[in-house]
């Protein structure tokens, strides 16, 4: 048992050992990516993830490293950005206490110069893996690239959006309508709102309105299976089937018949694919970016 532990540590030292942060910057924004390279210093002419974490959540979150560490495992380097969300060298998940500046389509620009960064560095080949949030994030940014070096990509449970059960959450999460505050939003359109307000997972947040409004519009482009109709680029959509944050993502797939788009489902897997249920995702990345080289 001890010889066991001690190789385990050893192997978790290892990949440690292999993680670099990297920084950018952007619009005078410190920007920080995990860089898992899978034992090679050289990213050039490598085949390589690029990951996109969910709702004020970080590239450090317990999914996203797992995630690295199991691609790793397969030999296939990642790198994971944290999000600004305004926030300048930003780390760890967001804290509520800070005031909301930002916009769920900020994180376009961002992932778009990350993905510029890989292949300044040689990447070859690049796919896109966004969860949640980040999975309808990455399909915006897919649309509006024109990279060569992108193969493709794979979201993760990524977020659906209808707005009556938008609405329907939100009174039950927070015990008030959300159509009045959003009314507010859009009638102010800019600046602090005058009051806190409950906002994504934050209770009695300061929110700028032009970001209560980007999270809460009803907006076509927040539905994820929406932006695949029409898409180019292959890709696969992998839900849980014991996921209770997007239950309707299976069904919404259905309407999907674009045929570079396939979907997957994982049994038994919860929205954050924990333990072996990482492997399962990964040994579907992996069999993905061989079918697509």
């Amino acid at each position: 048992m001890r010889l066991v532990t001690t190789l385990a540590a050893a192997l978790l030292c290892a990949t440690a050992a292999q993680a670099e942060n990297i920084q950018l910057t952007h619009q005078d924004l410190v920007l920080n990516a995990n860089l898992e390279s899978a034992g090679e210093d050289d990213l050039t002419g490598r085949s390589l993830v690029l990951i996109s974490h969910g709702t004020l959540a970080h590239g450090r979150m317990e999914l996203v490293s797992a995630l690295q560490n199991t691609l790793a495992e397969y030999d296939i380097a990642s790198l994971a950005p944290t999000l600004s969300l305004g926030i300048s060298d930003r780390q760890g998940m967001y804290d509520c206490s800070t005031p909301h500046t930002h916009h769920h389509e900020d994180a376009v620009a961002e992932l778009a110069l990350w993905l510029e960064w890989l292949e300044a560095q040689g990447a070859e080949r690049i796919l896109l893996l966004g969860h949640s949030r980040g999975g309808n994030q990455a399909a915006l940014l897919s649309q509006e690239t024109d990279s060569t070096a992108l193969m493709g990509q794979v979201l993760l449970a990524p977020m659906t959006w209808n707005a009556e059960a938008e609405a329907k959450s939100y009174a039950q999460r927070y015990g008030q309508p959300l159509a009045p505050l959003l009314q507010q939003a859009k009638n102010q359109a800019t600046g602090p709102l005058p009051d806190p307000v409950d906002f994504l997972y934050c209770e009695d947040a300061k929110v700028n309105a032009d970001t209560f409004v980007s999270y809460y519009s009803d907006q076509p482009s927040h539905h994820t299976p929406s932006l695949l109709q029409n898409t180019q680029l292959p890709t696969l959509v992998i839900a849980g089937t014991a996921d209770q944050v997007v239950p309707d993502l299976s069904k919404a797939m259905e309407t999907v018949t674009n045929p570079t788009v396939e979907t997957a489902s994982i049994d038994g897997a919860s929205h954050f694919f924990r333990d072996l249920y990482t492997y399962d995702v990964v040994d579907l990345v992996e069999a993905f970016m061989e079918a697509h080289p």
